[in-house]
């Protein structure tokens, strides 16, 4: 058996570039059709300072969850309501992931789950 040929290492390479690619986030079994217009709204800044904003749902998984203040900063719980997570966590909402807005019709805080970082963060609606 000889070494392998360059066709080999291109199929190979590829194969690892296909796997690597995002996979599009997707609404919970049980969601409301009547929030998708309001989910799919949701965006943040790329970079600070770019200008370029992403949204939200289309790269992460949307939730509503709980949520707490602690200090300075926002913590929302990550449990198996995300895709692939087995054990709840709080997790630290980094400030580039606050989505300010005063509207939220969800009845809680809306988190955006993606490669073990909160994306997005939407405050639940004060009355």
């Amino acid at each position: 058996m000889g070494k392998p040929s360059l066709r080999f290492w291109i199929g190979c390479s590829l194969a690892g570039l296909v796997g690597a690619l995002p996979v599009s986030a997707a609404p919970p079994p049980n969601a409301d059709p009547a929030l998708s217009g309001w989910f799919q709204s949701l965006s943040r800044p790329w970079r600070p300072g770019s200008g370029a904003t992403v949204k939200c749902c289309d790269v992460a998984d949307c939730r509503v969850t709980d949520y707490r203040e602690v200090g300075d900063h926002y913590e929302v719980l990550i449990d198996q309501r995300f895709p692939g997570v087995r054990r709840p966590s709080w997790e630290r909402v980094p400030e580039r992931s606050i989505v300010q807005r005063t509207e939220n019709p969800t009845g809680g805080a809306v988190a955006c789950w993606h490669d073990g970082e909160v994306f997005c963060f939407v405050r639940a609606q004060e009355i």
